[in-house]
């Protein structure tokens, strides 16, 4: 990894070595924050091993994911909307993940089933969250 920033201006013209600067910056912090969900992603592996029927632990492996691992985190969605459909939590967060990968379709597609599951599961609160996000996606 790159780490002095003056070779790397005096090597590149113009505006490169800000950019490159940041590009490498960027990458650290990223590194960085695989660490720091490490211990936690290696404690959710666990409970899944434990208990494989309980969604909450794909769900929030999916969240530790997000920001870190984006492919993995679409895998884990499309996996708990496959497997645990009932899983309300879900639909929300796989809704927006997706619309934020420019796979706006497949989000609004997820969003709005989830409003039709809260509905049946008579969850109010979560169905105006849904409703809201999908109005925010047609805008």
């Amino acid at each position: 990894m790159l780490k002095n920033c003056d070779l790397i201006y005096a090597t590149w013209p113009g505006d490169a070595p800000i950019i490159l600067f940041w590009l490498t910056f960027g990458l650290s912090i990223l590194a960085f924050a695989k660490r720091m969900n490490q211990p936690r992603i290696d404690l959710l592996k666990k409970f899944i091993l434990e208990d494989p029927s309980d969604p909450f632990n794909y769900y929030a492996l999916a969240l530790e994911h997000l920001h870190t691992d984006p492919l993995k985190a679409g895998e884990l969605f499309d996996n708990l909307l496959n497997e645990h459909p009932n899983y309300l939590p879900t639909y929300y967060m796989a809704g927006t993940f997706f619309a934020s990968q420019k796979m706006e379709a497949k989000g609004l597609g997820i969003l709005k089933k989830g409003l039709l599951l809260a509905k049946l599961q008579q969850n109010f609160a979560t169905a105006r969250e849904l409703l809201g996000a999908i109005q925010n996606m047609d805008e």
